[in-house]
């Protein structure tokens, strides 16, 4: 080791190696299909260079899903949690295919990360919002009331809260400010109108999540079927979790992470439907925008399983160990 330098930790390696392996994946893989290139080069360089952000983005999110529920939950969970979000069935191909979709989860990821780690420093999360609002896609917008959420979630005064929460939507101030000369991801003029019909953007995001859920089953019937029963299964035990990690000694872990995932899902859902609904002309919640919803279910099906397993007798880890291998190999093969 050279003087003066400390050696990375085992998180650390974990998450630099699980950073380069997912990254090689997806530009290898977008390379191959030939879908990015650089404008004004030409060649080898241009589609060398093409798929570096969606590379980048999926090396991201696979590295800070594995240092949270690491953190959380442990180094084994952590590294089948990144595994499962690799091999979910629209993780790669949306990669190879989006510019949009692969920032904006890792935006969506980061936050999670800045939430659990920084709680109270609003004003971080609060910007990582407004970035992904702003500049990575206007469905993004339940970011920024996610971030002033978690600010009033924290156990502080009356008076703290509201100035934490103030401090968390000041960010998205500035950006909307900084527009004014840099430009946004938003399609100028902003026509807002109501379009209704909560029915079709409830339903593309059911879908989205369904898919990732029960690869593999074409059956409509057997699919809706098996959707509900998996759904009902997952809530549950992230339920169960949640009260047993409520009664743990060490409530700033696992305790934190749950209110955390909520806050934030509700309002990347909420902002999907409200981006839909009062837009007339936009377009309804897609893979591109919706698969961190599935990511989230990911982790937190991951922190659940860590939290009850020393409870579990023989049998019920045999089934979760089945259950886990069947869906693996439905998700890789089908």
């Amino acid at each position: 080791m050279v003087p003066g330098r400390r050696s990375l930790t085992p998180l650390r390696r974990r998450a630099v190696l699980a950073l380069l392996a997912a990254g090689a994946i997806v530009w290898l893989l977008a390379r191959q299909g030939s879908q990015f290139s650089i404008v004004g080069l030409e060649g080898p360089a241009s589609s060398a260079l093409g798929p570096l952000l969606p590379a980048l983005s999926a090396g991201l999110t696979i590295a800070i899903s594995l240092v949270i529920v690491d953190v959380v939950g442990g180094p084994v969970v952590a590294v089948l949690a990144a595994i499962c979000i690799l091999v979910l069935p629209d993780f790669l191909p949306l990669h190879r295919t989006s510019l949009i979709g692969p920032p904006l989860l890792a935006t969506t990821i980061g936050m999670l990360a800045v939430m659990l780690a920084a709680p109270r420093f609003s004003l971080a999360y609060g910007a990582v919002a407004a970035i992904g609002a702003v500049w990575v896609s206007p469905q993004a917008i339940g970011l920024v009331p996610a971030a002033v959420a978690w600010a009033l979630w924290q156990p502080t005064g009356q008076r703290g809260r509201l100035t934490r929460a103030a401090l968390s939507l000041l960010p998205f101030g500035i950006a909307v400010l900084v527009t004014l000369v840099a430009g946004s991801a938003w399609t100028t003029p902003i026509v807002l109108g109501w379009r209704g019909g909560l029915d079709a953007p409830l339903g593309s995001i059911g879908h989205v999540l369904a898919t990732q859920q029960v690869p593999a089953i074409t059956s409509l019937s057997l699919r809706w079927v098996m959707v509900a029963d998996t759904t009902l299964i997952l809530l549950a035990l992230a339920v169960l979790a949640w009260r047993r990690a409520s009664e743990a000694s060490t409530p700033e872990r696992p305790r934190r992470f749950y209110p955390a995932v909520l806050v934030l899902a509700i309002g990347v859902a909420g902002g999907l439907l409200a981006h839909a609904m009062l837009l007339p002309e936009a377009p309804l919640p897609s893979v591109e925008t919706a698969i961190s919803l599935a990511v989230l279910a990911t982790l937190t099906t991951a922190v659940s399983v860590s939290v009850l397993w020393p409870s579990w007798r023989w049998w019920g880890k045999g089934i979760a160990v089945v259950l886990l291998a069947g869906w693996l190999g439905a998700a890789v093969l089908g």
